[in-house]
């Protein structure tokens, strides 16, 4: 099921433009009383999967239950960049 679609050879979608695109796919979704995320190993992080699972969880976690699951090895690397995505959700965490 596609519930966005941006698509050009040299096309970059920034962060606020990112952000336009997960508000209209929650919008079109509803409710979400539950969600899994889902988020890919290190060799994706250039897929912005970080900032999406962080974006997605700071617009739901007033209303859902969330689960974040990484793909297995991702949370045995201390040193790995994904790190800051794990401390951006420890904070959401903390504030709520």
């Amino acid at each position: 099921m596609v519930f966005f679609s941006e698509v050009s050879a040299d096309m970059t979608i920034g962060s606020n433009r990112l952000s336009e695109l997960i508000d209209n796919m929650l919008k079109k979704r509803g409710n979400l009383s539950r969600v899994l995320i889902l988020p890919p190993d290190f060799t994706r992080y250039h897929s912005y999967a970080g900032e999406i699972t962080s974006m997605l969880y700071g617009e739901l976690k007033n209303s859902s239950y969330i689960e974040i699951m990484p793909d297995g090895e991702e949370i045995f690397y201390v040193s790995n960049p994904t790190q800051d995505l794990w401390a951006e959700i420890n904070r959401f965490k903390q504030n709520d």
